[in-house]
């Protein structure tokens, strides 16, 4: 934008000679163009910060307040310490902080629900974990079918809270998840019908592209771009 407006100011100003109307008029143009170039702006961020995830394995879920079926349960809040465990689990319930007894003593660890089943089946004994854009870190010392026991590596000298609606990060871990759910292709049939293009975010692999190409095929849709 700043490139354009010089250049519309320079030539103006050379061919017409009049530095102050050319000034007035490269103005109108940024002005005018401004609107119209921010949704191709903000695309462009969006997607650079889509491939940015993805290469780090990114998972986003939301870390709910209220118990979901397909969310991270979590309380209002929680303060995590150095070297104390949290388990994540697959029971969608909601989460509870750690119990505590006057001696300050961890009776049992706090607990949040994940009900995103591949994690569970994926994720390995010693394999990182962060919370909250790496907030809070911590190890995995044990992994089953139904939970994960993590030991708190990372976290403030006092304690640092987890609050909800905060991600979840996988770095080490080899994340196997389908490019489109089942609501993705029911939407699918939809979107062919009354729409003109098509998002596909956090895209890893070529092939989530390939299977997208596919299904709009099956359902007589025209591929012309993908964004």
């Amino acid at each position: 934008m700043v490139g354009l407006r010089a250049s519309t100011l320079g030539i103006n100003g050379i061919t017409k000679h009049d530095w102050k109307e050319a000034f007035f008029f490269a103005l109108a143009v940024a002005v005018g163009l401004t609107p119209e170039m921010l949704p191709m702006i903000v695309s462009v961020c969006l997607s650079k910060g889509a491939i940015a995830m993805s290469r780090k394995k990114v998972i986003v879920k939301r870390l709910s307040k209220k118990p979901a079926a397909t969310n991270f349960g979590l309380v209002r809040q929680y303060t995590l310490t150095m070297k104390n465990f949290l388990s994540l689990t697959r029971n969608p319930s909601p989460g509870k902080p750690a119990e505590i007894d006057s001696n300050g003593r961890v009776l049992s660890a706090a607990m949040i629900s994940c009900t995103l089943p591949e994690i569970f089946s994926q994720v390995r004994k010693g394999d990182r974990i962060w919370f909250d854009d790496g907030k809070i870190g911590g190890i995995v010392r044990n992994a089953r079918h139904d939970a994960i026991r993590i030991e708190i590596m990372q976290a403030g000298p006092k304690g640092t809270r987890l609050l909800a609606d905060k991600g979840i990060n996988l770095p080490d871990t080899d994340i196997k998840l389908a490019a489109l759910t089942a609501r993705d292709l029911e939407d699918l049939k939809f979107i062919v019908r009354h729409a003109d293009s098509v998002g596909m975010s956090f895209v890893r692999h070529k092939q989530d592209v390939q299977e997208l190409q596919r299904h709009l095929h099956k359902l007589n849709g025209i591929v012309l771009a993908l964004s």
